[in-house]
């Protein structure tokens, strides 16, 4: 997971740089529901997804890995 240190990206999506932090809060939460298997939907302040699932789901908790740049 990971998230740009750069506002330009931010400008050319249409995003709030100032929200970044919680963008990824949200994506932490899809990803993790995604892979806890079954069905999944999320529906937060900046990040909304359909009910889905992931198949096949993983056999065993997948452990986050986080990287960036720093600006």
């Amino acid at each position: 997971l990971g998230i740009s240190p750069w506002p330009e990206d931010f400008v050319a999506m249409g995003q709030p740089w100032e929200r970044r932090g919680d963008r990824l809060d949200e994506i932490i939460a899809v990803v993790r529901g995604l892979t806890a298997g079954g069905r999944f939907a999320h529906h937060g302040a900046l990040v909304d997804v359909a009910r889905m699932s992931r198949r096949p789901a993983p056999t065993a908790r997948l452990p986050p890995a986080a990287g960036g740049a720093h600006a």
